[in-house]
């Protein structure tokens, strides 16, 4: 009978590894970063941190998002949906802040 109940527990072992490897995937995967989303939004700030007035920032803004593909409300989804994870969301945000750096070290030249 010990054999038996060992044989299960290195079935359970296994199994729980599996089960382990494929949720680390899975997380990895969920956490990669949506670049539309990350250029849409490094954009924006820009767009409204240069504008004069916020009739051009508004402007601008709606442009920018309209460029990538968004209107105010499924940008504003998207930026949503990225908060609801919070490694996603902090790639998200790392993905933002260097793609502003570059745009600064770029601009700086």
């Amino acid at each position: 009978m010990m054999f038996f109940s060992r044989r299960i527990v290195r079935a359970a072992v296994a199994a729980s590894t599996i089960v382990i490897a494929l949720f680390s995937v899975s997380c990895s995967e969920s956490s990669s970063v949506d670049e539309r989303l990350v250029t849409a939004y490094a954009e924006s700030i820009i767009a409204r941190e240069t504008s004069i007035d916020s009739v051009t920032s508004n402007r601008r803004f709606d442009s920018v998002v309209a460029k990538h593909g968004y209107n105010r409300t499924s940008f504003q989804e998207a930026l949503r949906q990225q908060s609801l994870e919070p490694n996603r969301f902090r790639t998200f945000y790392d993905s933002v802040s260097s793609r502003l750096r570059q745009r600064g070290d770029t601009t700086a030249r």
